[in-house]
């Protein structure tokens, strides 16, 4: 598990838009950071995305991690985060208006369960689509892309009458079809260990950018294998999915 924290700042419209070169409406900004290993090996990553007339800024700890450290705290990590060069003149001269923290799963390919059966559909964190251990913070996206996909099946099944196990196995074609399972089936593995060579060499600590590029090994995703619990390779039944 990781803990997620998060603030919402206040700005107003007016100045979001000015500061993040927006044009109003439903432009956005969204950044995703790579805090790297902060004291005593705690992998943590970052995130900054705008509202309406707010923004929201937050981090996400491995809390093994933390455990192990005892002397690192989340809400000083979101602190330092804050008053980094890079994201302190984004949310300069705003206000704090809420405050909040809870656990995130780190979630992985290991921890989805059977996506479909006689009429039923699993998405979003039920379905354990999420990948975040503080460097990579995946969720909202897979939630959103799932929700999706499974609505597509349920309005197909509906205008066939037919919500067997068989007909809403098109849900899990959607989400092979889409980057949600080819995600997953990218990360697994030796992801970990391959976040660590990546960050101890420099490459993607503090750069401010999403590690997915670096992550992607360009291989086909039934290509893929996972580790089982004892480090030995086991490769995954995607049918199972």
């Amino acid at each position: 598990m990781a803990i997620g924290v998060k603030e919402i700042i206040k700005l107003g419209e007016e100045k979001i838009n000015e500061r993040f070169n927006l044009r109003g409406g439903k432009s956005g900004f969204a950044g995703e950071y790579v805090l790297g290993f902060l004291p005593e090996g705690v992998k943590a990553g970052g995130f900054l995305y705008t509202n309406k007339d707010t923004v929201s800024l937050g981090v996400v700890v491995s809390m093994k991690d933390l455990r192990k450290n005892g002397s690192t705290y989340s809400f000083d990590i979101i602190e330092e985060f804050a008053e980094h060069p890079y994201i302190a003149p984004m949310i300069e001269g705003g206000k704090v208006e809420e405050y909040s923290a809870h656990l995130v799963q780190e979630g992985g390919i290991q921890g989805v369960p059977k996506l479909y059966g006689n009429g039923y559909m699993i998405a979003g964190d039920a379905a354990g689509f999420s990948f975040s251990n503080g460097l990579v913070l995946q969720g909202m996206n897979y939630a959103i892309a799932s929700g999706i996909a499974a609505a597509e099946t349920a309005i197909e099944a509906k205008s066939k009458n037919n919500f067997s196990e068989e007909a809403l196995a098109a849900y899990r074609e959607r989400l092979m079809n889409s980057f949600v399972l080819r995600d997953l089936l990218d990360f697994r593995g030796d992801t970990g260990r391959h976040l660590e060579r990546h960050c101890a060499q420099g490459h993607s600590q503090g750069h401010g950018r999403s590690v997915r590029a670096a992550l992607h090994r360009g291989q086909p995703a039934e290509e893929a294998h996972i580790q089982d619990r004892h480090g030995c390779p086991e490769q995954e039944r995607d049918e199972d999915l």
